[in-house]
């Protein structure tokens, strides 16, 4: 057994109102046409003893992120490369279901909340209180209601890959199940033992392999669309003896890339190195943010209360020194969503965990919102090392 010592810095502010301006600010060092915010809490630290099991082979201190690029399939260079371009002309797309070409336009497409800051809120007690809406569109929905998932999901190897994730889902199996059958599959993640679209990827035809080239989430359709055809093609191992991954990129909102992009801004400006945004770690922030604005805790309460169970979530996430901190901020007024590196910015306790040395790694959750209790709920969590599957 080995101690893991939680360090956890906190700072937390009230968002009384929120712009009723859209768009996106122009990136300067000084934000505009913010509301004022009201800093209720000072940071904090607290050092929390906490003993949690890890493994040898979780020592090292800091890992390297999988790119796309370390990643894909070493065949010839696919003129794929989602969600910008498709191998066919996107105003004259190819109109036949089930076809290469439609299967590779449809899933080349972005989702609402990639590009719209609007569809970046979750209600805390809708359909889908755990996360944003991953909405492709009618012809997308067609082929999810075509196709036997069955063959390329099981929800507790799902669960077991992406501990966060499952997280922040409560362990809902039906609604992972939904989130794997949109963004999960443009993202490349493995959702059961026997399927793995880089180990397909690599061994499926040339014709297939040249349409689809990076479109990660057309790889899945086409095979459970032709699983007759395709059954035989080994979706488990590359033959050609290279390595595979069970996630081969990632997929953020657009409130997301705005507060990644400006944290790490601020940082460049205060002489620190920049942070790596992490998939596991957002779910993380995502539970953060839901737990606030679904149960009505306050600030860092929970957190303060729950240090075994932040430990946890650190060690499923491979990191060996529990180092951690959270800015969040609370917001009373549902009229914008937005992202919130200027009101973090602009108090000295959010600021000095943004740009803070000690950390490499940043979660960012989108805005939970509990139309009930009119507050909503957002979060960045850093976190100093990592081990998680991308």
């Amino acid at each position: 057994m080995k101690k893991t010592y939680i360090t956890m810095i906190v700072a937390m502010t009230v968002l009384a109102t929120v712009l009723t301006a859209c768009g996106k600010p122009a990136k300067t060092n000084e934000t505009t046409e913010e509301t004022e915010v009201t800093v209720v809490e000072t940071t904090e630290t607290t050092v929390v003893e906490e003993t949690t099991e890890t493994t040898e082979d979780k020592t090292v201190e800091e890992t390297t992120e999988t790119t796309v690029e370390e990643t894909e399939p070493a065949r010839t260079e696919p003129t794929v490369d989602r969600p910008t371009e498709t191998t066919m002309d996107n105003q004259n797309p190819d109109t036949t279901f089930g076809s290469l070409g439609n299967i590779g336009y449809v899933c080349s497409l972005q989702a609402t909340c990639e590009c719209d800051l609007d569809a970046c809120k979750i209600d805390v007690n809708g359909a889908n209180p755990y996360d944003v809406v991953y909405d492709y569109g009618t012809d997308y929905q067609a082929y999810v209601d075509a196709c036997d998932w069955t063959l390329v999901f099981d929800a507790e190897y799902y669960k077991a890959t992406f501990p966060m994730l499952a997280l922040q889902y409560h362990n809902d199996d039906a609604l992972l199940l939904k989130h794997f059958q949109t963004v999960g599959i443009h993202e490349g993640r493995q959702g059961s033992a026997n399927f793995n679209v880089q180990a397909y990827a690599y061994n499926c035809s040339d014709e297939v392999y040249n349409t689809f080239g990076r479109n990660w989430a057309a790889y899945y359709i086409y095979y459970m669309m032709n699983n007759a055809a395709e059954s035989s093609v080994n979706t488990v191992t590359a033959n050609n003896g290279k390595t595979v991954y069970q996630q081969m990129t990632c997929i953020y909102t657009a409130l997301q890339l705005m507060e990644y992009d400006w944290v790490n801004q601020y940082r460049v400006a205060a002489n620190a190195a920049e942070v790596k945004m992490n998939a596991e770690l957002n779910a993380f922030a995502n539970y953060r943010a839901y737990i606030n604005a679904h149960d009505g805790y306050e600030a860092h309460d929970w957190a303060i209360n729950n240090d075994p169970a932040i430990a946890d979530a650190l060690t499923a996430m491979g990191s060996t020194n529990g180092r951690y901190a959270e800015n969040t901020v609370t917001q009373t007024d549902n009229s914008r969503v937005q992202a919130y590196y200027g009101y973090y910015a602009e108090s000295p306790e959010h600021y000095a965990a943004m740009i803070s040395g000690d950390y490499n790694y940043v979660g960012v959750s989108n805005l939970y919102w509990n139309e009930s209790a009119t507050r909503g709920s957002q979060f960045d969590v850093y976190a100093y090392n990592l081990n998680t599957v991308i």
